[in-house]
């Protein structure tokens, strides 16, 4: 009870990043997983990503390929991660914001090859957490100021205990740590990093992000649910929408990939055409369709002053604006 009692919540700076087109990235810093985005972003930044990334079979392989690698460098990473509070994240968070890091590991990855090892994209802890109750909302208000916000409460119906006074779910935000004597579900132990600790918050994959324009102003404010798919759902719809010039629709409602390193394999969704997966295994990917989706919510506020917003398909999530 005394650590419930000695509990607060933080208020901290956001971490902020540039693209090579000018806008600004927002996101939350550790134990939160935008640093990790940042990397990613970063990364896909200088493979120059344009619409006819996506133009043919071939050439979409090749862009989901480099999308892949970049997840498995940036998962082993992950690893490393925990609560700043607790561990001395100041080298991992510079190199995760570095655009030195992020080109130096894009001239890495090898267009056609991929490695089954988590050593070789340099993991050296490994852990992996899910989680299904987390839920995710964007709002762009009439005069420029966005909120993007992220809770979860971990599993479904969390820890399944509601309070008898309240009637309130209590959560399992607890099992987001690494327990020292345990194996995980895939088998593997976990980052001593984020191990549990008095007052310590575990590691999350959330990434609640805003991105402006040069001019400051809002043109995207997203982030997404579904445990460690978090980060790579809202890097794909991220791209799609800035460099492959897809509207807010298409990009959250295209079916997805995931890698994040352990197991070593591609998830993806049920639509993404059997062609492309035959290229990617052909290059040494193993894949596995999954059905459980990762759910995101999407406002992007265009130079014309015109707001599109898509909420899920995947978790029925919705959109509303008000005049």
């Amino acid at each position: 009870m005394k650590d419930l009692n000695n509990y607060r919540a933080t208020w901290d700076e956001p971490l902020e990043s540039s693209l090579s087109n000018g806008m600004k990235l927002f996101t939350v810093g550790l134990p939160a997983s935008g640093a990790l985005l940042t990397y990613i972003l970063h990364i896909f930044d200088r493979f120059n990503f344009t619409p006819d990334s996506l133009a043919d079979f071939n050439k979409t392989a090749l862009t989901y390929h480099r999308m892949i690698e970049t997840f498995k460098y940036a998962y082993a990473m992950r690893n490393d991660m925990a609560d700043k509070e607790f561990v001395d994240m100041e080298e991992l968070t510079n190199n995760l914001m570095s655009k030195t890091r992020a080109q130096e590991t894009q001239m890495m990855i090898n267009d056609y090859k991929t490695w089954d090892d988590p050593a070789h994209y340099g993991a050296r802890m490994l852990s992996s957490a899910k989680d299904q109750g987390t839920a995710h909302v964007s709002v762009l208000a009439p005069n420029g100021d966005a909120v993007s916000a992220t809770s979860s409460i971990n599993f479904y119906f969390g820890s399944g205990v509601a309070s008898e006074s309240t009637g309130i779910l209590l959560n399992n935000g607890m099992n987001d740590f690494g327990i020292p004597s345990a194996i995980n579900y895939f088998g593997i132990p976990p980052s001593p990093n984020n191990n549990i600790a008095p007052g310590k918050r575990p590691l999350s994959s959330m990434v609640p992000s805003i991105l402006v324009d040069e001019n400051d102003d809002v043109r995207m404010v997203v982030g997404a649910s579904g445990g460690t798919r978090i980060t790579t759902t809202v890097a794909q719809i991220m791209a799609k929408i800035i460099w492959m010039n897809q509207t807010v629709k298409e990009a959250v409602d295209a079916p997805r990939i995931h890698h994040q390193l352990i197991p070593p394999n591609v998830s993806y969704e049920y639509g993404v055409p059997k062609q492309i997966i035959d290229e990617l295994k052909k290059i040494g990917h193993k894949t596995a369709r999954y059905r459980i989706r990762g759910s995101v919510a999407c406002i992007i506020y265009t130079k014309n002053n015109t707001v599109y917003g898509n909420a899920d398909f995947r978790k029925e999530g919705d959109v509303y604006g008000v005049d």
